[in-house]
């Protein structure tokens, strides 16, 4: 109990009360009272690629840092847009969901003009990889799957789902959701698979632009 509230007290917050109430309200995540009230938690070197985080995840503590927010605020990774590290981002407080973190081109921005946006900055170390989800149109030729496959597995991005799009004739529309570390790790396996024969585009995934434009049926394996 004394930990709880000399942990409230460093986060700026009044007693212990206030720290349940804030973490309730997603104001401050649950690890940053962790971290904060067990200083020496992460002391062992993490090697890479130990954490991943999903679209629409909480962000670990900090990952990234917030110019005039409470210390410890809980920030999601936008689902709309993926921002990755090495992008320019901004945040925009959410009743229930504490900070969400944009790209500062995310569409879904213009519904919050009249809001005040928050400036974040990327603090990611090398132990955080992010889910990026890209959209490949590939030639529907034997043995093309697995080319890709082998292409993600030679530029270092895991593949943590995959799903048919759209299928015609002579190709096919695939989305991978691989784990990256930053924008430039996401550029060089883009620039990489549009140099393959199996391939036609490669491109990151904008869901909110898909929705726009259509409703694809899509097939999971």
């Amino acid at each position: 109990k004394k930990a709880v509230e000399e942990a409230a007290e460093k986060l700026g917050l009044q007693n212990a009360d206030d720290l349940f109430g804030a973490v309730g309200r997603m104001e401050i995540s649950g690890q940053s009272v962790l971290e904060t009230v067990f200083t020496n938690l992460d002391v062992a070197p993490a090697g890479p690629g130990e954490r991943s985080v999903g679209l629409g995840s909480i962000l670990p503590y900090g990952a990234v840092s917030l110019d005039g927010v409470t210390p410890g605020v809980a920030v999601e990774l936008g689902r709309c847009c993926g921002p990755l590290p090495g992008e320019r981002i901004v945040g925009v407080r959410q009743p229930g969901r504490g900070v969400v973190a944009h790209r500062i081109d995310c569409p879904v921005l213009i519904d919050y003009q009249d809001q005040e946006w928050l400036n974040l900055k990327w603090d990611a170390d090398d132990a955080t990889q992010f889910v990026a989800p890209i959209i490949i149109t590939v030639n529907n030729r034997t043995g093309a799957l697995g080319h890709i496959g082998s292409m993600l597995a030679r530029y270092g991005a895991d593949v943590m789902d995959f799903r048919l799009q759209d299928r015609e004739i002579d190709f096919s529309d695939i989305r991978f959701d691989v784990l990256v570390r930053d924008a430039r790790h996401l550029s060089n396996i883009l620039t990489g698979l549009r140099a393959s024969d199996y391939v036609v585009t490669a491109d990151r995934y904008d869901e909110v632009s898909d929705i726009q434009e259509h409703d694809p049926k899509e097939t999971s394996y």
